[in-house]
């Protein structure tokens, strides 16, 4: 069993379980209800003890190690676990919730798959009896995606234009591709990786450099990790906590929710303030890097954190958070996935910065060969160039933090134009080609 756990939370890690269909209910709904009637719960601590949990010795657990008390709360109630503020070594009750979620992923993916209706029912019937308890303990929050009315359309480039015009397409067949890549679900990209590894790095550099003129210098911060106490406790999830806090909780989607930063709603706040489709990865980073003072390790994962909310909406593309980022990938047509390549770019920045390059490049190869298999082929070259170069840019980002006093980059490595590659004609030309 471990071995398999393994395997699946491998594959899980650079986001392949996006490609599996799992079931809407990713994101902890904690909706508003009706008050309840007096005659039925007369105090809030009842919805908990109805359940067999006993709610004072539940939140004490949250600051002092109570492995009984631990082992009485059911998975409905953990469900719904949220950190609420920065805790980096010692969230007990997160630790057993981000453990429990992961030991069930193996067997939610095959029931997925299998398309087991009644194992899902009785998940779904677990959750809803530990929501109230969970209520009392947790609090009451709700994860309402906003959604903008459209995203601007694409509109071809100069290089994707000269490229379509040498592919050596007949007029009717230029005039059909470009119909279908305007129609909202076709789109071609090229095999140009979109990130310049050196120009990113100075690109860091240069915003480390300049706001240390604000007084900002730039920390590597301390990565979440799991609590010796829980390790220790809780053999079972061994298979589990033989991982990497980060990479498991990053594996399952979940990282906004157990490894809180605090600065995720300023940083919503920041963006939701920015026109849509405008938001470039030299701006996001600053914004970040401001709010965390320096913290390089808080800097990149707030930024991880608010994009991951939402991960497997649907329509992400339209969420009002995602449709500000700018497009950072060659891909031409409508149907292009924008949040999928920003929110991978910074996933595995923030992996590589914290584990190291080789530690990143593994992830990378084996989520860009888990996108082939579940995906069936679907086109990923953009977000897979980007898996593999990210976490090496991340473990890069190590050094500017450590030489931070000799950084020199000049004024124009905040030009997107050099830290982002972008396909030339002959590219699109060939890609458009291969296409046909």
């Amino acid at each position: 069993m471990k071995t398999l756990l393994s395997v699946f939370i491998l594959a899980l890690a650079g986001g392949v379980s996006a490609q599996i269909p799992m079931p809407p209910a990713a994101v902890p709904q904690l909706e508003v209800r009706p008050a309840p009637v007096p005659d039925q719960i007369s105090f809030p601590e009842s919805a908990c003890l109805a359940i067999g949990v006993n709610p004072y010795n539940v939140r004490r657990s949250m600051t002092v190690f109570d492995k009984k008390t631990m082992r009485t709360i059911p998975y409905g109630v953990l469900y719904y676990y949220r950190q609420s503020a920065v805790n980096t070594g010692d969230d007990y009750i997160g630790d057993l919730s981000l453990a429990m979620e992961a030991k069930k992923a193996p067997k939610k993916i095959i029931k997925t798959m299998k398309k087991d209706p009644k194992y899902w029912a009785a998940i779904a019937e677990e959750k809803e009896s530990g929501r109230e308890c969970a209520r009392v303990l947790f609090g009451n929050y709700v994860e309402t995606p906003q959604y903008v009315e459209a995203v601007p359309p694409w509109v071809i480039s100069d290089e994707e234009s000269a490229g379509l015009e040498d592919a050596g397409l007949t007029y009717k067949q230029r005039k059909a591709l470009k119909e279908k890549l305007q129609g909202g679900s076709y789109y071609l990209e090229s095999k140009q990786n979109p990130l310049n590894k050196k120009g990113f790095l100075k690109m860091i550099e240069r915003i480390v450099q300049e706001e240390r003129l604000n007084g900002i210098t730039p920390t590597r911060g301390t990565p979440h990790k799991w609590s010796k106490k829980f390790v220790k406790s809780f053999s079972e999830y061994e298979d589990v906590t033989s991982f990497s806090k980060l990479l498991v909780a990053m594996a399952l989607g979940k990282s906004y929710q157990y490894m809180a930063t605090g600065k995720e709603e300023a940083l919503k706040a920041y963006v939701l303030a920015r026109p849509v489709r405008s938001i470039m990865p030299h701006e996001m980073f600053r914004a970040s890097y401001r709010l965390n003072n320096g913290d390089m390790y808080l800097t990149l994962l707030t930024v991880e954190n608010m994009l991951s909310v939402y991960w497997r909406d649907p329509n992400r593309e339209q969420i009002d958070t995602s449709a500000r980022l700018a497009r950072i990938t060659n891909c031409m047509g409508d149907g292009c996935d924008n949040f999928g390549p920003y929110y991978h770019m910074f996933g595995m920045m923030l992996y590589g910065y914290v584990k190291g390059k080789n530690h990143a490049k593994a992830i990378g190869n084996i989520e860009a060969y888990g996108s082939l298999v579940l995906g069936k082929g679907a086109q990923e070259r953009q977000e897979n160039a980007i898996n593999r170069r990210a976490g090496v840019i991340g473990a890069g980002i190590r050094k500017v933090v450590k030489h931070a006093d000799e950084a020199d980059a000049p004024e124009e490595a905040l030009d997107p134009a050099n830290y982002l590659n972008v396909s030339d004609s002959d590219t699109w030309s060939d890609t458009i080609r291969k296409a046909k």
